[in-house]
């Protein structure tokens, strides 16, 4: 016999496109709005992001209770994921279709190891994701998410993942209750800005 008890809880934000963030479809154009020049899906040349957060309320959360925000980073969607190819979707995850879903984020984590040919025909011998090729662990500071070495880290030995190759960003609360007490933490809102800037 046995009780079990939850003392955490984690709420899942869906990615968002740092090109392209309000996806305005074209009969309502505004540049200011995106998208934005990217070659190849990534980040333009030349280019880092800056970001900056609040959670508000987080730090006037009751004793013994918790919020922690985390951030993650991703590459492009993959043009064939590998997860839609064997499960056959009739729609698989696209550019118009994979941000902003919490479910697909919550999926992100999931990984199969793919040998798939890279260009040149040099196979990749690493390891894919449901949707996109990399994908980076959660950090507390979204601006690790531009340090070379902390992306590098997520790529295969025949290839890269720099920090421009960061298209999508999304975040995770985690929220640890007081058991004894019964008490649940609570946030008024969270906003995440992020500024793209020629280096």
């Amino acid at each position: 016999m046995a009780d079990f008890l939850k003392r955490r809880s984690v709420v899942t934000a869906g990615f968002v496109d740092l090109i392209d963030p309000h996806r305005v479809g074209p009969t309502s154009p505004d540049p200011r709005l995106g998208p934005y020049a990217a070659a190849g899906g990534a980040l333009p040349p030349g280019t880092t992001a800056t970001f900056d957060w609040s959670a508000f309320g987080a730090d006037e959360v009751s004793a013994g209770t918790a919020v922690a925000v985390e951030f993650r980073g991703a590459s492009v969607v993959d043009p064939q994921p590998w997860r839609a190819v064997a499960c056959g979707f009739p729609e698989p995850p696209d550019a118009k279709n994979f941000p902003l879903d919490p479910l697909k984020a919550g999926d992100a984590h999931v990984r199969k190891y793919d040998d798939r040919a890279l260009a040149g025909g040099v196979p990749r011998d690493w390891w894919a994701r449901y949707y996109n090729r990399n994908v980076t662990d959660y950090v507390a500071d979204p601006n690790q998410l531009m340090d070379p070495a902390f992306t590098g880290s997520f790529a295969g030995p025949n290839e890269q993942f720099a920090p421009g190759d960061v298209r999508y960003v999304n975040w995770r609360l985690v929220l640890t209750g007081d058991a004894e007490r019964s008490v649940a933490p609570e946030i008024d809102s969270f906003w995440m800005v992020y500024r793209i800037e020629q280096e």
